[in-house]
């Protein structure tokens, strides 16, 4: 594949802003990486991940483009057989072992990204985080002073020293609720790229990662999406995209909806989250009121967005946006997620509208579910997490 990629830049022939083979040399290895630890679970998390390390694929395939460019042009090889030649170090090092670091680092970060989802869960019985010494036969120093170090889950430190958070890190950490402990003097600074939490971003290499930069952005996420999409790159329509988080809101060809405006307004939660948000073109009724598809993909999960018009909507309000996001779920015979987007809703009446015994029928084909709520997202919350009180919206 690579030899394929380097012959379209040799010739010109290449649609968008790299050749789709670089893209898929990266992209097929994190994302096995990544469901090689998730195994199904967490789907909404894994999923974003997924469309995360396209992006990543992406701006990756983007800078390896230019850097061959760059040496095609001071290159004076007068056959492809004598470039491809002089451009040997540059493949390998891009695609066997910056690939392999790359592998490593996912399988890792995917790791920790699903047992923090966990440990969201069981935050009331596990409050707290140990950071635990490295497990490599020769540790570095670099980490020693945050070896048993315990913070609450909730401490802003975790958003950026969680392991792994160098190359090759070998610390780890676990859930406690052991007493929390002090900050070290001295804290090292995190590797650029991995100065992230994979868990509660959704993403392995976060946007410090230096093929990040110095590229048009809006057209390397469009090409990301045509190749996750199988699709013209002309056809990616890019609503919008989040510079920082790199999510975007998108739809192939033209789109019939007629709640757009509405809808991109919930969607943008998503997308600063880092989400991929695709609006479904559909087949609208004699109305123009679409009533069997859900409005989006949100990671690759069906998502229905509901939007209360009044403030601190009642139990009926609620119970019936969750009624009518079941019957969509029904009729594609799937269970779909929902996102709740609201103004002053209380957690009290969301939870009777889920506990309700009128309503538990109703949400058969209901998965999770994120609130909206005040100008804040949060979620996603199951429906056992909700019933159980176990989740907050302030």
């Amino acid at each position: 594949m690579a030899e394929r990629a380097l012959r379209k830049i040799y010739t010109g022939k290449y649609q968008g802003e790299f050749p789709e083979e670089f893209w898929k040399i990266t992209v097929e290895k994190l994302n096995q990486a990544v469901k090689g630890e998730f195994k199904g679970t967490y789907k909404p998390l894994q999923n974003q991940l997924v469309y995360q390390n396209g992006v990543f694929a992406a701006f990756k395939s983007k800078a390896q483009t230019q850097t061959l460019e760059n040496l095609m042009t001071a290159s004076k090889a007068k056959t492809f057989t004598d470039f491809a030649a002089e451009v040997q170090g540059t493949l390998k090092d891009y695609n066997i072992n910056h690939l392999k670091a790359e592998w490593n680092t996912a399988k890792k970060a995917a790791r920790s990204a699903k047992r923090w989802a966990q440990a969201i869960a069981d935050s009331d019985l596990f409050p707290n985080i140990e950071y635990l010494p490295s497990t490599a036969k020769e540790p570095r120093d670099v980490h020693r002073p945050y070896y048993g170090m315990i913070r609450p889950i909730d401490d802003p430190i975790w958003a950026t020293i969680l392991p792994p958070s160098d190359w090759g890190c070998q610390c780890g950490w676990r859930t406690t609720d052991k007493n929390v402990t002090q900050k070290p003097h001295t804290q090292p600074p995190p590797e650029p790229g991995l100065d992230n939490n994979p868990g509660a971003d959704g993403a392995v290499f976060s946007p410090s990662h230096p093929h990040f930069k110095g590229t048009k952005s809006a057209d390397v996420v469009k090409n990301n999406i045509a190749n996750i999409e199988g699709c013209d790159i002309k056809d990616v329509k890019l609503m919008r995209w989040d510079p920082e988080t790199k999510g975007a809101i998108y739809h192939i060809g033209e789109l019939t909806d007629n709640a757009i405006d509405a809808n991109t307004k919930t969607a943008i939660y998503h997308m600063k989250k880092g989400a991929s948000v695709k609006f479904i073109n559909v087949d609208k009724t004699a109305k123009g009121i679409d009533l069997k598809t859900p409005d989006t993909l949100v990671n690759g999960v069906y998502n229905e967005f509901k939007v209360a018009e009044v403030v601190n909507p009642g139990f009926e309000n609620i119970k019936t946006d969750l009624k009518e996001a079941h019957q969509k779920g029904k009729r594609l015979g799937k269970v779909i997620d929902v996102t709740l987007r609201y103004q002053n809703a209380e957690k009290a009446t969301i939870q009777r509208a889920f506990k309700a015994k009128e309503n538990v029928k109703q949400m058969k084909n209901v998965g999770n579910t994120w609130v909206i709520n005040n100008g804040k997202i949060f979620g996603p919350f199951t429906k056992k997490q909700i019933i159980e009180g176990k989740f907050d919206i302030k």
